[in-house]
């Protein structure tokens, strides 16, 4: 069966503050980054995290933070915190919604562009991110997108 149609298997969620979500996503994202910590979700002035869940099991999530734009350090822009999709369920393009997901959770508190740090860059250039900076001090692979969000499109990509 092609990966398309096994999407209505999977729905998205905010993870509101102490929320049944809450623990899986912070483990999942332990998977990854174990210092992931509680505090990294939900910061202040930032949307809630999403995640993607199956059958009573979060399999998938995003997370935002504050982090000075690359542009200008005085800033604290929007930063995509984590991104993080279980093994077994990649290829399925939940990352894809989540990213999308994040667009509109950022446009709707008027941020004028919403970063990630990533190292699969061309996920978010098929998303029509730009590259705005490659980190030569960081990690191997590693380069710094911007979404604008200046004006919402009618139909996000």
């Amino acid at each position: 069966m092609p990966a398309s149609s096994h999407s209505y298997l999977f729905s998205l969620h905010s993870v509101l503050k102490s929320s049944r979500y809450e623990e899986q996503l912070v483990a999942l994202f332990q998977q990854e980054w174990s210092d992931f910590t509680h505090e990294s979700l939900n910061m202040a002035n930032t949307p809630e995290a999403i995640v993607v869940e199956r059958n009573n099991e979060v399999v998938a999530g995003i997370a935002f933070t504050r982090y000075p734009a690359p542009d200008d350090p005085n800033v604290q822009a929007l930063w995509l915190n984590a991104v993080y999709v279980k093994s077994k369920y990649r290829g399925l393009g939940l990352a894809r919604r989540l990213v999308l997901a994040a667009i509109q959770e950022a446009y709707k508190i008027s941020e004028p562009a919403l970063y990630a740090y990533t190292n699969v860059g061309g996920m978010y250039e098929k998303l029509s991110w730009e590259k705005v900076a490659k980190e030569e001090e960081n990690e191997v692979g590693h380069s710094v997108y911007r979404y604008k969000l200046d004006a919402m499109p009618s139909s996000v990509p």
